[in-house]
């Protein structure tokens, strides 16, 4: 997905909205799937736009903190995962106390996303993001500029890091999916 250029290009406000509508667009259908073959592909989108919300989340979150913190809230932040799955064992235990159809989680899930959306509404655009923006004006330079240049001077460090990820993620993966 292009929402993290989106982010750089427009704010972190209003792509961070949409795409947690989009996800918890998909996550409600989830719960509506008449078959495996509908409820595997929409998964499948809602892990691609989950994907788009993470960036941008990290980058808002972390891109207001003092340069020192941000390895350490980088860490607290990525507990956050851990922390969902605790929330989201709790809100399947009260869910089948009160009904038994599987199909309601997925509503549920989807309504405390669009509740972020709420209270996203009055979170302002980020300082450094502003920042940003009149740097960019000042010394005549684009996003698209700027990323060249980063491919340009770091290019072989851009693929260790790329390469370094993908093995992060499927450590990840591997051991967290149960079949």
């Amino acid at each position: 997905m292009y929402v993290p250029a989106l982010a750089d290009k427009y704010g972190r406000r209003w792509p961070l909205m949409i795409d947690i509508v989009l996800f918890s667009v998909i996550n409600m259908a989830s719960g509506f799937a008449p078959n495996l073959p509908t409820f595997i592909g929409l998964r499948a989108l809602f892990g691609i736009a989950m994907g788009g919300e993470w960036g941008l989340g990290a980058s808002l979150a972390l891109e207001a903190l003092p340069v020192e913190a941000r390895g350490l809230f980088s860490g607290i932040y990525q507990e956050g995962y851990a922390c969902g799955y605790l929330l989201a064992a709790l809100a399947n235990y009260a869910v089948v106390q009160t009904d038994s159809s599987w199909r309601v989680l997925f509503w549920v899930g989807a309504a405390f996303a669009l509740l972020a959306v709420v209270i996203r509404i009055w979170v302002p655009e980020s300082e450094t993001f502003e920042k940003q923006q009149e740097a960019r004006k000042v010394m005549g330079r684009s996003l698209w500029s700027e990323a060249k240049i980063a491919v340009k001077n770091h290019w072989l460090r851009m693929i260790y890091m790329v390469v370094l990820m993908a093995f992060m993620n499927f450590f990840s993966h591997g051991s967290q999916v149960n079949f």
